[in-house]
């Protein structure tokens, strides 16, 4: 079993520098979402959802062996290969599929539950023990998700859709989780490289046999999308999330994906054009406010 490291001295809880990561890796995050949208318009869904990763661990190996960074122990393999399997399959292939059916902003309300996800998620690893207004504000942020997926589908049940966002957040959820073990240990990018590499050799031979399959032609549209989200997202974004959980603890830097549904929502209306309905806006407010109380009552 790795030593947990704890969530942050009070020198660095009051820094400034892991808001500012955090806040890049929000910022990134939420892009995630819109930018897979406009990809699907040029790409099949298992290139969209896999071809980011393959292209980011093209760069990752060679990063790894030029540094000639220390090779992770065994028990720390455990928790990077769970990484891999949610940042490089779990989240991509099931956000990717649901977007392939549902608006960018419409999956963008079911990540306003990741903080509270993560913070469960994370309690195996640490000593905190949440109260009683935790749970109330949780269950409530997830009542408001399910009322409003259910009102903006209709009556006729959980759609696809819907289960797969809820799949694609708990991957995302996970992978903060686990990634928040080793890093203190590793590295905040060596961990993000080392999913990255470890899950290449399976996931480039699929990306390649789909491609011969489907074909290579897309827009640059839909080019650029793929490749903000290979380099920026996947690298950039989680060495960034990863580092401001290290430096400034993951129950208070996960409060600033509280507001990673109203940026991807906004984004989706500036990049894409989606409409958003005055009621999607209400959901995401609702949801966060919810969210944000819980993070309080934990921290």
């Amino acid at each position: 079993m790795l030593p947990v490291a704890g969530t942050g001295s009070p020198t660095t809880r009051r820094s400034v520098a892991p808001l500012l990561w955090g806040s890049v890796g929000v910022l990134t995050f939420s892009l995630t979402l819109p930018l897979t949208r406009a990809a699907l318009v040029g790409f099949d869904p298992l290139v969209v959802a896999l071809g980011r990763s393959a292209i980011a661990g093209l760069l990752a190996l060679p990063l790894l062996l030029l540094t000639r960074q220390p090779r992770p122990t065994r028990a720390q393999w455990r928790h990077i290969a769970v990484v891999a399997a949610c940042i490089t399959v779990g989240f991509p292939l099931l956000s990717s599929w649901a977007l392939a059916r549902v608006p960018a902003s419409h999956g963008a309300v079911f990540l306003a539950l990741l903080p509270v996800a993560t913070a469960i998620l994370s309690l195996r690893h640490t000593r905190e023990r949440p109260g009683r207004l935790f749970w109330v504000a949780a269950s409530a942020g997830a009542l408001v998700v399910m009322v409003y997926a259910v009102l903006a589908r209709g009556f006729d049940g959980v759609h696809g859709a819907d289960l797969l966002l809820v799949g694609a957040m708990l991957c995302g959820a996970l992978s903060y989780a686990e990634g928040s073990v080793v890093t203190p240990h590793l590295g905040s990018w060596q961990v993000t490289c080392w999913a990255l590499a470890l899950a290449l050799p399976v996931l480039g031979p699929i990306v390649l046999a789909d491609l011969l399959v489907t074909g290579p032609h897309a827009p640059a549209s839909a080019w650029a999308a793929l490749l903000w989200m290979a380099f920026v997202g996947m690298i950039g974004g989680f060495v960034a999330w990863y580092h401001a959980l290290r430096t400034g603890g993951v129950a208070r830097i996960s409060q600033l994906q509280l507001v990673q549904p109203l940026l991807a929502i906004a984004w989706s209306s500036v990049l894409l054009g989606e409409s958003v309905p005055v009621s999607l806006v209400v959901a995401g407010v609702l949801t966060v406010a919810c969210v944000a109380v819980a993070q309080r009552a934990r921290a």
